[in-house]
Parts: C-alpha cells; sequence; structure tokens
C-alpha cells in the first residue's frame, strides 16, 4: 500500500473508530505514541487538547510508545469493523505476532504505568485477556514482565 494512502487510512481510522476514541479517553494529555509507518514515515498519535484522538505526520516529540507498521498491517487494521477495543487489541497483537507490527517503548516505563496506558489495555476487557492468555500471557506479572521486555530493546 502507497505510504500517503497508509497514512490517510490510519488517521481515519484512529481519529473516527469508537475504540480509538475509547482509548484517547484513557490516556493522559502527556502521553504520545510515535507510529513508523514503513519503517519511514513518522507519525504522532496523542490526545488533543479538545480531547479527542488526533494523528498527525511528524517526529513524535517524547514518545512513550512507538508501534513499526507495514503497510499490510494498517491495511489489516482499518479493513475489519474494529469497533471494541478488544478487536482492536487483537488486530493490532496478531499482526505483532506475524511479524508487521514492531513495538518498542521508547519512555520511560514509569510514563507507560502512570499515563494510562494500562488502562486502555483493560478496556479490552476479558474476551482480550483470553486472547493474551492463548499466546503465554495469562495474568498481571507476565504482562508486566512483557512491558519490561518492550523497554529494553
Amino acid at each position: 500500500m502507497y505510504d500517503q494512502l497508509a497514512f490517510e487510512k490510519l488517521k481515519h481510522f484512529l481519529e473516527t473508530n469508537p475504540a480509538s476514541v475509547t482509548a484517547i479517553k484513557n490516556l493522559s494529555t502527556k502521553a504520545e505514541v510515535g507510529v513508523v509507518i514503513n519503517d519511514h514515515n513518522e507519525c504522532v498519535y496523542y490526545k488533543s487538547k479538545d480531547g479527542k484522538p488526533s494523528f498527525e505526520r511528524r517526529r513524535p516529540q517524547n514518545p512513550d510508545l512507538v508501534f513499526y507498521l507495514s503497510p499490510e498491517a494498517i491495511e489489516n487494521l482499518v479493513a475489519s469493523p474494529h469497533q471494541t477495543m478488544a478487536d482492536v487489541a487483537i488486530s493490532i497483537t496478531k499482526n505483532y505476532l506475524a511479524g508487521s507490527v514492531r513495538l518498542r517503548i521508547s519512555g520511560s516505563l514509569v510514563n507507560v504505568f502512570t499515563r494510562g496506558y494500562l488502562n486502555v489495555l483493560a478496556t479490552g476487557g476479558s474476551e482480550y485477556m483470553r486472547f493474551l492468555s492463548l499466546h503465554g500471557l495469562t495474568n498481571a506479572a507476565k504482562i508486566k514482565d512483557f512491558i519490561i521486555k518492550l523497554s529494553r530493546r
């Protein structure tokens, strides 16, 4: 998928999808998520001053997390009508497991734990937790260990 088209599709999805709107409500206004499309197009996802999700093509100033997305991963994410946080989280995780999404914690672990990221995961509810348990993340301690592992990449 052409990078500009991938950006536009992802922008529309992140700024209008109900799950994205729910996710952003859980994040602090200080939270900033970097998104790199096709290994070279830097973007940022954050909570705007009016509390809505915003996605821009620019280098993030101080991202807590950075997602590296292939155009195929973006297509997979936006192609289905993911309406719940569990749907979106499962889609992203499946793409992560397939290697078309990479994730790196680039900021402080304290920020990950205090800026609402765990609340976003929690909005995936039992459906997402069941999915994680199928892949070995069966409790909070294992999820925490996985997050710490991501911070060392």
